[in-house]
């Protein structure tokens, strides 16, 4: 009985009262903070990958095979052609190398045709030619650090800037999610950087794969709804003018839900 009770409890804690969100969202508008949107732009271009790591937020509760369209790409880099001339649009998902080699390649050249550079993030599925990338991260999971050598040893020969995220032990999220131990809307990713997924622009590269694994779409509907969309014209100011249009369901998503900075969440191998 009290094992059923303290699960009971435990799946209530996903679903806080609408108050503390409201009470987040009033802090950030009469803080003065100075947070503004920065020079990068990330493309979620597909939701399916290679591997099958728990900790995946990318995968989710339910991962459906999509993809980001060229032709949504093509807007969102029209539409922010003059946000930071110099700004770079990294390109992730899922994992990148496992769609169509032809769709990655043109891509690649509509963000370059943009004046932007190109980066990407990949566990290192499927080697693509480097003259189609400005730098590289290679996210290793410890399960495919066989797959980066051959990654690692292309970049080192070209000479081409790459890092490497070591992520083979991980938050455990399930844990962090009920536990309800994150800083929220403190969270310094917040405008770092701005993500397309479909049409949708997201403050952060964290917040629709939070909705994923609450199978919840209220932020997606609620940005949708405050334009943050490809199909607004005037996106570049609504997103510099954030305080005043992000939804109140985004800053409820962050503070309550978030992940991200789970300082004392338990930690997992990756096996």
């Amino acid at each position: 009985m009290l094992k059923k009770l303290k699960a009971r409890l435990a799946y209530d804690s996903l679903r806080p009262p609408n108050h503390k969100g409201y009470i987040a969202y009033i802090k950030r508008k009469i803080r003065n903070k100075k947070v503004i949107p920065n020079r990068t732009l990330s493309i979620f271009i597909n939701r399916y990958c290679n591997l099958n790591c728990y900790s995946c937020g990318a995968l989710g509760m339910n991962p459906k095979p999509d993809e980001t369209s060229i032709e949504e790409i093509e807007l969102f880099l029209d539409l922010f052609k003059d946000y930071e001339p110099n700004s770079t649009v990294v390109i992730t998902g899922g994992e990148p190398t496992m769609i169509d080699t032809a769709k990655l390649r043109k891509i690649c050249a509509l963000i370059h045709i943009s004046g932007k550079k190109v980066g990407m993030l990949t566990n290192g599925y499927k080697l693509h030619p480097l003259t189609w990338f400005d730098y590289v991260n290679l996210d290793n999971h410890g399960v495919n650090a066989k797959d980066l050598v051959k990654w690692r040893v292309a970049l080192k020969e070209s000479g081409r800037w790459y890092e490497e995220t070591d992520k083979t032990y991980h938050q455990d999220m399930r844990y962090a999610m009920l536990a309800n131990i994150t800083k929220g809307f403190r969270c310094n990713s917040l405008m770092q950087p701005l993500t397309l997924w479909k049409d949708v622009i997201y403050p952060c590269c964290n917040a629709m794969c939070v909705e994923w694994w609450i199978n919840n779409d209220d932020v997606t509907r609620a940005l949708r709804k405050a334009e943050w969309t490809i199909h607004n014209p005037d996106i570049v100011k609504t997103v510099w003018c954030w305080r005043e249009t992000l939804p109140p369901e985004f800053y409820r998503l962050c503070t309550i839900k978030c992940w991200k900075h789970a300082s004392k969440a338990k930690w997992r191998l990756i096996t």
